[in-house]
């Protein structure tokens, strides 16, 4: 039993990695447009949608405001992750 609870543990620790991984690509990507939120950075998160098995992919501005890849904007600047992600990277700072 310890032996397959290893093995999990190291598959879920590659999987991590590996959309990390695509995460990363995608960011660098979609951090050359102007236009954070263009039609083509759009395309580009539908298209790597398409393509993971993420459920859900968002471009988010320094405002706090995020164009999910189905087209949908909400405002997430009082949601927790965002906040201590950019407190831990010295980011922007959202009120």
């Amino acid at each position: 039993m310890i032996t397959n609870i290893v093995r999990q543990s190291e598959h879920l620790n590659t999987i991590l990695n590996i959309n990390y991984s695509y995460l990363n690509g995608l960011a660098q990507e979609l951090s050359k447009s102007r236009d954070l939120f263009s039609e083509d950075n759009v395309s580009l998160i539908q298209v790597f949608m398409h393509n993971t098995d993420l459920n859900r992919t968002a471009i988010i501005d320094p405002n706090g405001n995020a164009l999910y890849d189905n087209e949908v904007i909400k405002n997430v600047a009082h949601r927790r992750y965002l906040k201590n992600l950019c407190k831990a990277n010295n980011l922007f700072q959202i009120l």
